[in-house]
């Protein structure tokens, strides 16, 4: 008897190793990278549950031999995806694949800091953009009396004056902003000066902008920043199944040019196992991303 559970469960697997690479399907669209570090304990539990491993396979094997993505494309927002979700296996796996797809070294660095980064193009730009609307518009919010947590968002009044002459920087200020902290959408220091926050708290600190801000007449400028918290949320992102896929219809828009949005293809984003995001043209040339199980 155990000698035909062991055949049935290496038949089991044989159909999901075919799941992963279908007939005519073409090479995939970047070698294997020297130095990637070993999934021998990810693939011993696809073994033991056949079933699993033809799901992922079978998604996995339509990234890499059927997508529309490019490698660099792939990688890029499978290391977003990772960073947002905290996948620290998929990230030490992926850094290696991304360099070896064409990221470099500066693009990983980018990826943690997000969209925002103004050397991104406008698509790897839309691209990154479209990760964080999935994976945060989906997330449940749950508003807490705690101090505030990395992961957690915050809605916070800001503003800013120099550091020496005491007036206020036109730009550094907003009302009811909500922030996602450990999304380093500020320049570094800010969010972590909000963490331990609660509720209600006001907060002055002082920063230095970096030296390569996007605003030249910001770059090493000394700013006192005052905050007041008005709200902490605690994020609870959904698991990245059938319900959620069924769950999430129009995520949001963007607006970029016809020609960029001529070049995203339906399948263009993704988050998830098993589905993907379909884009399509929005009003005045922008995208509206649809979650579309297929």
């Amino acid at each position: 008897q155990s000698s035909l559970l062991a055949a049935a469960r290496i038949k089991a697997m044989q159909d999901a190793l075919t799941a992963f690479r279908p007939p005519g399907s073409g090479e995939p669209s970047s070698p294997p990278a020297e130095g990637r570090p070993r999934a021998g304990n990810a693939l011993g539990t696809f073994a033991c549950y056949p079933e699993l491993a033809k799901a992922y396979l079978t998604f996995n094997g339509h990234i890499l031999f059927a997508s529309s993505l490019s490698a660099r494309q792939r990688e890029l927002l499978i290391l977003r995806v990772a960073l947002l979700r905290r996948c620290e296996y998929e990230w030490a796996q992926h850094v290696v694949l991304g360099a070896n797809a064409g990221l470099t070294s500066d693009e990983i660095g980018w990826i943690v800091e997000g969209p925002e980064r103004p050397d991104w193009d406008v698509l790897d730009r839309a691209m990154l953009r479209a990760v964080d609307q999935l994976l945060e518009r989906a997330a449940k919010k749950k508003e807490v009396e705690r101090v505030a947590k990395t992961g957690d968002e915050v809605t916070i009044d800001f503003s800013g004056i120099d550091s020496q002459t005491k007036k206020p920087i036109e730009g550094a200020d907003g009302k009811d902003y909500t922030l996602l902290l450990g999304s380093r959408a500020f320049i570094p220091g800010f969010e972590s000066e909000l963490i331990g926050l609660q509720a209600k708290a006001t907060k002055t600190f002082t920063l230095k902008f970096p030296k390569d801000y996007s605003v030249k007449s910001l770059q090493s400028r000394k700013v006192d920043f005052t905050v007041a918290v008005h709200k902490v949320q605690e994020l609870q992102m959904p698991k990245l199944d059938d319900t959620f896929a069924a769950s999430v219809s129009v995520i949001g828009e963007l607006n970029v040019s016809p020609n960029i949005a001529l070049k995203l293809a339906p399948e263009y984003f993704f988050t998830g196992f098993g589905s993907t995001v379909q884009a399509s043209r929005g009003f005045t040339g922008g995208l509206v991303y649809r979650w579309g199980k297929q």
